[in-house]
């Protein structure tokens, strides 16, 4: 991976497919303050463009109804096949 700047973190996935899982924290019941913190102080970028990283977009998908949750019977099983699969 190489030397890695002072003040970065950095992650290494063994994976093919990464998930960034964050969660902000409500102030006086707002979800304002994490809000406004991902979006103009979290950077994501291959640390090969450390020197001149894109600009990030945010894509707000709080309006947007999506199924989280695995199957909880034997469907479970083809999904984790599935995953297994994509990794190999």
């Amino acid at each position: 991976m190489g030397e890695v700047p002072e003040g970065y973190f950095t992650a290494s996935s063994p994976s093919y497919i990464n998930w960034l899982i964050l969660r902000g924290f409500l102030v006086d019941g707002k979800p304002d303050v994490a809000s406004q913190m991902f979006r103009e102080s979290l950077k994501v970028y291959p640390l090969s463009q450390a020197q001149n990283p894109r600009a990030m977009e945010f894509i707000n998908g709080s309006t947007v109804a999506f199924n989280t949750i695995h199957a909880n019977n034997s469907q479970f099983y083809e999904e984790l096949h599935t995953v297994i699969d994509r990794e190999l």
